[in-house]
């Protein structure tokens, strides 16, 4: 019998949910702390038909979608997947916001800022952390990047031609301007500059910012695994619709196995306070 495409989808979500209710996911200064990412995977010659695309000027025989993910960067699971025959990762982290409460943090690497998807942030209580790609052409960032300064609050508006092409795509019609914290390290002799909605100094220094950031390289391990390991991309099925039924079985278990482990350490935890020595009870 044919599962119902969402299915599975609909499995996992349902099992993060009673693990919340059922532990105290680690969180950050109060914050569940999301990152988004994508990663490019090798899919059948057959997703041809169905609108993926072989890279160009190379000689790939098999065609490629973008896999974009929403991991729980503190607690190891992921919260949302979606294969798609585009490379948008903006537009793939906005479907991911659905899954997302009022006042979670998102860490995106760079490429992921801009206006709209700051204004989509803010519309939806959520906060961020980004890092700016170098060569930003906001003249308050380009200026900052150039100054002696390493923390600044500012009103981010976007230029003419950012607004222009909104218009056009009828995503928006109103642009007020939105607060910014833009932080600045240098590292390694390598300027690195973050625009985050956290705004209070006080309670989100620079340097937690910084090493908040770093967070976000677990959900780079997550593909490195998927990949190398546990050969994701070795599918059985030929069509979108079994590949689809992988990936999120492949989600599934991960998932389960993180939850699996984290009840173990639980149960160590435990032994170790009630004998003075490490026990493993199963």
């Amino acid at each position: 019998m044919k599962l119902p495409d969402d299915a599975i989808k609909t499995i996992n979500k349902d099992i993060v949910v009673v693990w919340e209710k059922n532990t105290l996911p680690t969180t950050w200064k109060g914050h569940r702390i999301f990152a988004i990412d994508g990663s490019k995977l090798n899919v059948p010659r057959k997703f041809i038909n169905n609108g993926y695309r072989v890279t160009q000027r190379t000689s790939r025989h098999y065609p490629y979608a973008m896999m974009s993910c929403l991991y729980d960067v503190m607690n190891g699971l992921i919260y949302d997947i979606d294969l798609v025959e585009h490379n948008n990762e903006r537009a793939c982290a906005l479907k991911h916001f659905s899954r997302l409460k009022n006042n979670d943090v998102i860490i995106f690497d760079r490429g992921y800022f801009s206006y709209y998807m700051l204004h989509q942030i803010t519309n939806n209580d959520l906060n961020a952390v980004f890092r700016i790609q170098e060569g930003n052409r906001n003249k308050i960032i380009k200026k900052f990047s150039e100054s002696a300064e390493s923390d600044l609050i500012f009103e981010y508006t976007p230029s003419e031609a950012v607004k222009s092409d909104l218009r056009k795509r009828g995503l928006l019609s109103d642009f007020p301007s939105i607060k910014l914290r833009l932080i600045k390290f240098t590292n390694k002799n390598k300027q690195i500059i973050f625009a985050t909605t956290l705004l209070e100094e006080d309670n989100y220094e620079s340097e937690s910012i910084y090493e908040l950031y770093h967070e976000r390289w677990s959900i780079e391990e997550l593909y490195k695994i998927s990949k190398s390991i546990l050969c994701i991309e070795d599918f059985h099925s030929h069509n979108e619709y079994g590949v689809r039924q992988e990936i999120h079985a492949h989600v599934l278990l991960l998932n389960l196995a993180r939850i699996s482990e984290g009840d173990l350490d639980k149960d160590i935890t435990l032994a170790q306070n009630t004998n003075g020595k490490k026990k493993r009870e199963v």
